[in-house]
């Protein structure tokens, strides 16, 4: 396997998020717009309308955007060093302690937890387009060795 191995998220996961913004901005600018209006009007008898507004303005803004931060653990690229994650955290190989595979209820498996000694990170192999070579990483992870090299990882870490 040549490194480095760059996990490609799939097209159809950056369009879904591409297309939540689109259709949740028209929303949050409606519900900006019945709050000016509301007040505007002084009517104070419909404070609950205010209040859905108040609601409505945070979750259409923002909503979308927890796409993106639930993805801050996810693993970009593999190499023969270690791991980096999407938001720039670097994970050594020689501070590698274990490879979890999360199971869901009635789905099965959902993705991996590696686990480092300063902390963890998340391969999302189902949403990447090159799932088979993200398999073959964790497999030789799974195996306590480097996926590049070949080399033993400190299996006196390894915790099953």
């Amino acid at each position: 396997m040549q490194s480095p191995l760059v996990v490609i998220t799939a097209q159809e996961l950056r369009s879904r998020t591409r297309w939540l913004k689109v259709l949740f901005w028209p929303f949050a600018l409606l519900c900006i717009y019945g709050v000016v209006a509301l007040i505007r009007r002084g009517e104070p008898d419909r404070m609950g309308e205010l209040a859905m507004y108040a609601v409505g303005i945070p979750f259409f803004s923002i909503a979308p955007y927890f796409l993106y931060a639930l993805q801050y653990r996810d693993v970009k690229v593999f190499d023969t060093d270690g791991v980096t994650t999407r938001m720039g955290k670097r994970y050594l190989w020689a501070n590698f302690v274990r490879v979890e595979d999360r199971q869901r209820p009635r789905i099965g498996h959902n993705h991996y937890e590696l686990f480092f000694e300063g902390g963890m990170c998340t391969v999302a192999d189902l949403l990447a387009d090159n799932y088979n070579e993200l398999r073959e990483v964790v497999a030789s992870l799974e195996a306590g060795k480097n996926p590049f090299t070949g080399e033993a990882l400190r299996t006196d870490k390894l915790e099953k």
